[in-house]
């Protein structure tokens, strides 16, 4: 895949009032993804996902102003982004290229925003929802779809493989957790946020990976842990795939290391 290869054949249109009624008709061809909200607020910690996803976000000053989504494009796909908010909210949407910075926005005094880009070259995109001014916190529903030309799917590369992405799993089918500085917390899907505990299931296997820790910045690292049920690791074509899709975290981020455990 060569993403320099990105310069022409892009589409973009800007509709306002657009994008609502979609993203809140729920549509069994769309993936579920929760926001992970320690993570997203820059382009450097986007969020990965998959096409044709439903994620639920949430936004709110003075710290949360942003947050990023990324994922790949096939040439020849069309990639619609609709946005909807909260009512009194104003979240505007826009499309950024890796090489090519924003190529793309919605900004309307709502948060119902809506753009559609068609692509001649392969390329890896982020979506960004940003929380406009003063407006109030909220919550958000973001659907990136694409019409499937390109044959992008809900799919990433690796290694020459196409794989799904853990992210992109129903939280359903897989607990997150953490231990850093010796407590121990999960991550709740319903309000994006960390509390205290642990994941508790049947699980068959986990993801774990560890950030290295940064001593200029003051950083000990963490472990962090994704543990997976028997229908998420059949989703993701079993055990040497599950893995796979795990090993793609840390090509993602240098910063990690990880290990896959089958049970």
């Amino acid at each position: 895949m060569d993403i320099k290869k990105l310069t022409t054949g892009l589409m973009i249109t800007a509709i306002a009032g657009c994008g609502a009624d979609s993203v809140n008709e729920k549509s069994e061809s769309l993936y579920e993804v929760y926001e992970q909200s320690e993570y997203n607020d820059d382009v450097s910690d986007a969020q990965k996902i998959e096409l044709n996803s439903r994620v639920t976000g949430h936004l709110a000053s003075p710290s949360d102003f942003y947050d990023w989504y990324a994922f790949t494009v096939i040439a020849g796909d069309t990639i619609t982004l609709e946005l909807s908010g909260e009512p009194e909210t104003d979240f505007d949407l826009y499309f950024h290229h890796n090489l090519q910075g924003q190529i793309g926005a919605s900004e309307h005094d709502s948060s119902s925003e809506n753009l559609a880009h068609t692509f001649n070259e392969d390329g890896y995109l982020y979506a960004v929802v940003r929380l406009y001014g003063n407006s109030p916190e909220g919550d958000y529903e973001l659907v990136v779809k694409t019409d499937g030309v390109g044959s992008a799917g809900n799919k990433i590369e690796a290694d020459g493989q196409t794989i799904p992405n853990l992210f992109s799993l129903g939280h359903t089918l897989y607990c997150y957790d953490r231990m850093e500085g010796g407590s121990e917390a999960v991550f709740d899907y319903e309000s994006s946020n960390w509390y205290s505990g642990q994941c508790q299931g049947d699980y068959v296997s986990e993801c774990k990976f560890t950030s290295r820790p940064v001593i200029e910045q003051g950083f000990s690292g963490r472990n962090r842990t994704i543990h997976l049920t028997q229908e998420a690791v059949d989703f993701l074509g079993g055990h040497e795939m599950t893995e796979q899709s795990c090993k793609q975290l840390k090509q993602e981020n240098k910063n990690l290391t990880y290990a896959y455990t089958a049970f």
